[in-house]
């Protein structure tokens, strides 16, 4: 019988996680002079750009040891990376975000395939959407489509140069009311080619 006097709750800390490339100086550099130009566009701080490889989400705390486990099994090699293009995530002819293209992804989809078996081993839910690896460069808040359809074409053949991704990192995500802050969990080195 159920004692209904006595309420027991369980709560279990939950943290954000998900798997990233960081990007080097002279790429976060040249990235952040895209950022001009486009009214209604919410800049992310360059300090911020990142490269998701897999976005984990929300996990209880006792799975995050297991993740940062898995993760450091893998055995991939490094592999280069070279941003190109520019382009929009647009549902609904409703564009919410603004990011710089990756030329050659074939090896981003392979590290982003590995990191779903392992994460897969653990029943962590697997994404929905189909992997586009991009840098985020701006959220929209009101754009106006004419401007918007310009910047795109300005910037379309925005290119910089080819960078090797020696590592990759498992991150933590605390959002706040001035923005998400990103914190290493761990990272992982990649095996030289």
């Amino acid at each position: 019988m159920i004692d209904r006097t006595q309420t027991i709750l369980y709560l279990f800390e939950v943290q954000r996680l998900f798997v990233a490339l960081l990007l080097p100086e002279p790429q976060l550099s040249q990235l952040a002079l895209l950022q001009a130009g486009l009214p209604g566009a919410r800049w992310v701080p360059p300090e911020k750009f990142h490269m998701t490889v897999r976005f984990i989400g929300e996990v209880e705390d006792y799975l995050v040891e297991d993740i940062a486990q898995a993760l450091g099994e893998l055995e991939v090699k490094d592999f280069q990376v070279q941003l190109e293009g520019v382009g929009v995530f647009d549902p609904g002819n409703r564009p919410r975000s603004l990011w710089a293209a990756v030329k050659d992804h074939a090896p981003l989809s392979a590290l982003h395939e590995k990191c779903n078996q392992a994460l897969r081993r653990l029943d962590v839910m697997e994404e929905r959407r189909k992997y586009l690896p991009h840098v985020s460069l701006a959220r929209f808040v009101d754009v106006h489509h004419d401007r918007l359809i310009q910047y795109l074409q300005g910037n379309g053949d925005f290119s910089a140069p080819p960078f090797w991704a020696g590592e990759f990192y498992l991150l933590r995500s605390h959002l706040t009311r001035h923005g998400a802050v990103y914190e290493i969990v761990e990272e992982y080195p990649l095996l030289p080619n």
